[in-house]
């Protein structure tokens, strides 16, 4: 996706278990607070890494897997008060 609207919630960055590759990976999931158990809101971030970091806001790539197919990303993570 290009340009997907600004999403607000919990950032979670964390080594998790990928069943496709059969091996532990970064991944960052952006959870939404306001539904029962978060619900997670765009794909996961797959074999994340920090890019880019400034005071204001910072960078992280990977991929984001849909539908069985993996396509690179880089999300602009900035703070709640931006």
């Amino acid at each position: 996706m290009v340009n997907r609207p600004v999403l607000t919630g919990d950032l979670r960055v964390e080594q998790r278990y990928d069943d496709d590759l059969r091996r532990h990976l970064p991944n960052a999931r952006l959870l939404d607070p306001a539904t029962p158990g978060h619900a997670k809101m765009p794909p996961s971030l797959y074999d994340v890494q920090l890019i880019g970091m400034s005071p204001s806001a910072f960078s992280l790539t990977g991929f984001e897997r849909l539908e069985g197919v993996d396509y690179a990303q880089s999300w602009l993570v900035q703070g709640p008060d931006r």
